[in-house]
């Protein structure tokens, strides 16, 4: 009779045990159930502003924008800054104490994986070279360029040793060569091989990719990539090579090559200034969806563009930090940071433009058009002009 009661004494805790152990439980998800909704609640908040994705590779040629993240509330007083979410991947575009939109950095491997992820709609505005932007449009995919975001800043190297330290040294340095001189770029549609073959055409200097013309100045050999350039000179492949920057800069930190000239300074003089290199883009929807944000998302990297031009040495340290790259080779940049498209800077689009097209690049919506009737195709240039 004992032994029957301790059994129900026993089974008695047991239940009560698992009672309160229920009810904890419930309590427990009850309260769970209020966090998740009130999170719900503050997304649904936040979601009251868009987001925006911006694909961008680790490159100097994109510092303005990573000078404005980097700098992000630093940049308060100006009245449009970037407010730091997840460091290096999510901020909150501000203008003043009103938040505009939500931002979404996102690097990428290279520009063609930019306009990839653009026409999927996984981006709605991405940093690339100008002819990425170009090739795409052609295609007839719904993209257009804002402006440029870097001009300039393409180089020649040579050895150390070499007696050439400008231009008028190498002009009269190849003329006097049995043999063609040997330069490589990084491929043939990279802008610093367009600019230098255009260049050498218009001073009468002939220049070929034939291994077998002896008779012509320059042979031009494909290193396909820019990872090839400074090894093809240490490895005597090449006498010297054409680069945009970092490359030439940190030839020279390395030891690797000198500088021998700026492309910029070859003649006619200002001729060569404004040479496209990276351009803003984005999708039609974009535009058309979020005006007043990319206005301000633009008023920003005015901002940040000027200030990395005026302040080498810290936007060059930011951008070192961030892409780790050289710090040396950053702050030392000749690269020139600008939303402007001038008209000099139109002139020298029309040369890539052409260019491509006789490359065979183009053979869809481009093909063969003159850039005069084709503008309001390939630009949407309201942004920039507004803060102009």
């Amino acid at each position: 009779m004992k032994r029957r009661g301790l059994c129900f004494v026993l089974a008695l805790v047991i239940v009560l045990t698992l009672m309160v152990g229920c009810a904890s439980k419930e309590k427990e998800e009850e309260t769970v159930k209020e966090e998740v909704e009130e999170i719900e609640e503050e997304k649904e908040e936040s979601n009251d502003i868009p987001t925006l994705s911006i694909g961008y590779i680790f490159s100097n040629h994109q510092a303005p924008l990573i000078v404005a993240a980097a700098m992000n509330e630093e940049f308060k007083d100006e009245g449009v800054y970037l407010k730091e979410v997840v460091g290096g991947e999510e901020y909150v575009l501000m203008s003043g104490d009103d938040e505009i939109a939500n931002i979404d950095l996102v690097a990428v491997d290279d520009g063609e994986e930019i306009m990839a992820m653009m026409t999927q709609g996984d981006l709605q505005m991405g940093l690339s070279s100008i002819d990425l932007p170009l090739t795409v449009i052609d295609d007839g995919h719904k993209i257009k360029i804002l402006g440029p975001i870097n001009v300039d800043g393409i180089g020649l190297v040579m050895s150390e040793d070499s007696p050439i330290n400008n231009a008028d040294d190498f002009i009269e340095y190849v003329k006097i060569q049995d043999k063609p001189v040997i330069i490589g770029y990084p491929s043939p549609d990279n802008v610093s091989a367009i600019l230098f073959e255009t260049v050498m055409k218009e001073m009468n200097i002939m220049a070929t990719e034939d291994p077998d013309d002896i008779n012509s100045d320059i042979l031009l050999l494909d290193l396909k990539g820019t990872a090839n350039l400074i090894p093809s000179l240490t490895n005597e492949q090449v006498d010297g090579w054409i680069g945009l920057s970092p490359f030439p800069e940190l030839a020279e930190v390395e030891k690797a090559g000198k500088v021998v000239l700026d492309m910029r300074d070859l003649p006619p003089s200002g001729k060569w200034h404004e040479f496209p290199c990276c351009v803003f883009s984005a999708t039609d929807d974009a535009i058309e969806d979020y005006p007043e944000e990319m206005e301000q998302l633009f008023k920003l990297l005015v901002i940040a563009s000027e200030y990395a031009n005026e302040n080498k040495e810290d936007a060059g340290k930011l951008v070192a930090d961030w892409t780790g790259m050289s710090k040396d080779a950053a702050r030392s940049t000749t690269t020139i940071y600008t939303i402007e498209a001038s008209q000099k800077w139109f002139d020298n689009v029309d040369i890539i433009l052409k260019h491509l097209q006789k490359s065979g690049k183009l053979e869809g919506e481009l093909k063969g058009r003159a850039l005069k009737d084709i503008k309001n195709k390939i630009f949407y240039l309201d942004f920039a002009k507004n803060l102009q």
